[in-house]
């Protein structure tokens, strides 16, 4: 894998409604010739995971164990890469790795279960003597966004092994 000689960044999102203005995988895909020509070495794509219901960014993950469906998912994420080699580009992939929408199921079921969740550790959170939650660290001042303890082996590998799998399939530079 030869890093890549230079970017172009996509934001992948719904857009604003009109036609045209959505960037998902499809429309990704068929840029490919035209960045191409354009002499890009590699696609630099804002991230690709499932993110929060009408997210405009990606930064908002919900789960990083998929592709995202509003982006059209696994197959739509696939297809995407296949355009890109087929033009002689790479694909480099921006990650959210320190924090986690609270619209994310596994926040939510951190909130029903309290410390009983399984997914109550790979959240920054501080518990009370009756394990009640006492102001989770946020992303900056941001209460929509959990953060996640990424330093801990366990909870990077439950985070990354989505993106990691496309590393090791070739997918991603």
């Amino acid at each position: 894998m030869q890093p890549p000689t230079s970017t172009y960044r996509l934001q992948f999102g719904p857009g604003d409604g009109t036609p045209g203005s959505a960037v998902d995988f499809a429309a990704a895909s068929c840029l490919a010739p035209y960045l191409a020509r354009l002499g890009v070495g590699a696609l630099y794509a804002s991230p690709l995971l499932e993110a929060a219901p009408g997210s405009t960014h990606g930064y908002d993950v919900t789960d990083p164990t998929r592709a995202s469906s509003a982006l059209g998912g696994e197959d739509g994420r696939r297809r995407l890469v296949t355009a890109l080699r087929a033009h002689g580009l790479g694909l480099v992939v921006d990650l959210v790795p320190n924090h986690m929408s609270t619209a994310s199921p596994w926040w939510t079921d951190v909130l029903e279960r309290g410390r009983d969740s399984p997914y109550a550790r790979r959240f920054d959170i501080e518990w009370d003597d009756d394990g009640r939650m006492r102001g989770y660290r946020r992303f900056f001042d941001i209460d929509g966004l959990a953060a996640v303890r990424v330093e801990d082996p366990d909870v990077f590998e439950a985070t990354h092994a989505e993106v990691l799998r496309w590393v090791r399939a070739g997918d991603v530079d």
